[in-house]
C-alpha cells in the first residue's frame, strides 16, 4: 500500500479539498463512519462495504459504475466474486436499517423513506469522509 495517500473530491481543482494520509488513517475513518451508522464489523458486507469505500477515496471516478468496477475490484481483494460482494454489501445495509434505523437517518441527517440501496450509502460515505478529511 502506498505510504501517502491523497484524498481529492473528482472534478475538484488541484489542490483543493486533498489531504494526505495514511491507507491505515483513511481506513479507521471509514469504520467509524460506518459504525456512526449503525453498521456492525462482525459480517463480510461491512469489510465490503468499507473496501468499496476506500477504493472510491483513493481511486475518484463515476460512483454509479459500482457493479462495472467497483465491486469487480473489491472482490479482487477479497477472492470472491461480485455477487457475493453485491449479496453481503446489501445484507449489511439492510441490517443496519433494520436494527439502527434511527441512527444511519442521526448520521445521513435527513429523513430517509426506504433502506437506502448500495451506491446511495458509498456515496454519502465519500462526501462525508472527504468533508471530515
Amino acid at each position: 500500500m502506498p505510504e501517502g495517500l491523497t484524498l481529492a473530491a473528482a472534478g475538484a481543482a488541484p489542490g483543493q479539498r486533498e489531504r494526505s494520509m495514511k491507507p491505515e488513517e483513511l481506513t479507521v475513518l471509514i469504520y467509524d463512519a460506518l459504525y456512526s451508522m449503525g453498521f456492525k464489523g462482525d459480517c463480510s458486507g461491512f469489510f465490503f462495504l468499507s473496501h468499496a469505500v476506500y477504493l472510491s477515496l483513493t481511486h475518484p471516478g463515476d460512483l454509479s459504475l459500482i457493479s462495472a468496477w467497483l465491486y469487480p475490484a473489491v472482490a479482487r481483494h477479497y477472492r470472491t466474486d461480485v455477487e457475493n460482494v453485491s449479496r453481503h454489501v446489501s445484507a449489511a445495509i439492510a441490517r443496519a436499517w433494520r436494527t439502527n434505523r434511527e441512527q444511519m437517518v442521526a448520521a445521513i441527517g435527513h429523513p430517509l423513506k426506504r433502506c437506502p440501496i448500495d451506491w446511495e450509502i458509498i456515496r454519502y460515505l465519500y462526501e462525508d469522509i472527504l468533508k471530515a478529511g
